[in-house]
């Protein structure tokens, strides 16, 4: 278990930070998964490196539209809970109901004005990346053992091959930058960018408007297009500082240089640069362009349909001349929605994969593996220094 400072500070952070911070558009959508996922190391004598999970709950959601500015109000996920003080400083013209009631009819979701100044209130309740120590993973079923379900807190860590640490919880952020990582976490890779770096990359495996709670936008291509959806994030340790953390069961924030997204441009199956017009992303549309997503859209805007498991391809891994020649994060959009009406007057391209450059930071549409959509692609061993070999699970179109 944490030490008792520990496990109040990250208690504390879950619900002061996490409960009655008054989150505005980008950082509502940005943080728009049904559960706050975080990434663990796994400390053991059968891991060479990190093994990574996922944790905790960071999503806020008031109940009230006809509110009283300094009232106390309930909030998400029972209509019964403590009430809670309105940050400081808020007024009742801030605020709009917003359509968009999530998770069910009892709540609604209000709207924050993207006022700078409030952001920036926002923004300083927010806990830097690592901050949290509570784990989501439990040695044993809390189901069985209730005592253990406690907000903020591990539940039974007696793990028999090992131990977790919390590396980063979704809705944290880098202070410097005010970037903040986006889940449901899943495919993932961890490698020395530098001698005193270690580089987590994960993907959030996430949906857009397909779940109805679109993750906020990464701008690409200089700002030509922009993607919801699926996210690709990068975290950079400090190696020595990051293993002493680890060793003494303590929070590894101090270790942590530096986090954003890892590619910031994006070509499409035919090469070119994706924007709001006569480039597409093919994930969306027909072969003419024409958009056949069962979703809404503005003329800039594109999905990355839920990023799944990756694998993180290290430049010639078995040698002199053997395997791919750049450090790549290879990736895969796995499923969709589509709009049956336009697809049967117009096609549908399919769901391919991408390759993401991690020097130069550009994300390459893939498709010499087919369009069926896939579960996890791996590069393999083939022993041939003029080509490269992988190992494909796909959907063969099964989209869902």
């Amino acid at each position: 278990m944490s030490k008792a400072d520990d496990v109040e500070a990250a208690s504390k952070g879950a619900t002061e930070y996490g409960v009655g911070v008054h989150v505005p558009p980008p950082l509502l959508k940005l943080m728009n998964d049904k559960a706050n996922l975080a990434l663990y190391a796994f400390v053991g004598a059968t891991c060479s490196f990190l093994c990574l999970v996922t944790v905790a709950v960071l999503v806020v959601v008031f109940a009230s539209t006809n509110m009283d500015c300094n009232a106390k109000v309930n909030v998400w996920p029972s209509p019964s809970a403590e009430p809670v003080d309105m940050l400081p400083n808020t007024t009742c013209a801030s605020y709009m109901p917003d359509s968009a009631v999530w998770p069910n009819a009892g709540y609604e979701r209000l709207q924050h004005e993207t006022k700078a100044a409030e952001y920036d209130i926002m923004k300083a309740q927010l806990m830097p990346i690592g901050f949290h120590q509570g784990l989501l993973v439990e040695a044993a079923d809390a189901g069985a053992r209730t005592e253990l379900v406690v907000d903020g807190q591990s539940g039974d860590v007696d793990f028999p091959h090992g131990h977790f640490q919390t590396i980063l919880t979704v809705g944290e952020h880098d202070p410097t930058t005010g970037y903040v990582p986006v889940g449901v976490p899943d495919g993932q890779g961890v490698f020395l960018k530098d001698d005193a770096t270690i580089r987590l990359v994960y993907q959030a495996e996430s949906y857009g408007y397909i779940s109805g709670n679109p993750s906020w936008y990464n701008a690409v291509n200089d700002g030509a297009a922009r993607f919801t959806g699926s996210h690709i994030t990068y975290v950079d340790y400090d190696k020595a500082a990051f293993k002493a953390a680890l060793d003494a069961g303590s929070s590894v924030a101090p270790t942590v240089k530096e986090a954003g997204e890892l590619f910031d441009t994006v070509y499409n199956l035919e090469g070119n640069k994706v924007d709001g017009g006569a480039n597409p992303h093919f994930g969306d549309t027909a072969a003419d362009g024409t958009y056949v997503s069962n979703s809404k859209r503005t003329a800039d805007e594109w999905t990355f349909h839920s990023f799944c498991s990756a694998h993180l391809e290290e430049a010639h891994q078995w040698g002199a001349g053997l395997g791919l020649e750049d450090d790549t994060f290879l990736t895969v959009e796995e499923w969709t929605s589509l709009d049956a009406d336009k697809v049967d007057a117009n096609g549908f391209v399919g769901l391919s994969a991408h390759a993401v450059n991690m020097a130069t930071k550009e994300l390459f549409a893939v498709g010499a593996f087919g369009m069926g959509g896939y579960e996890k692609i791996v590069e393999f061993n083939c022993g041939s220094t003029d080509h490269v070999c992988f190992a494909i699970s796909g959907y063969n179109g099964n989209f869902g």
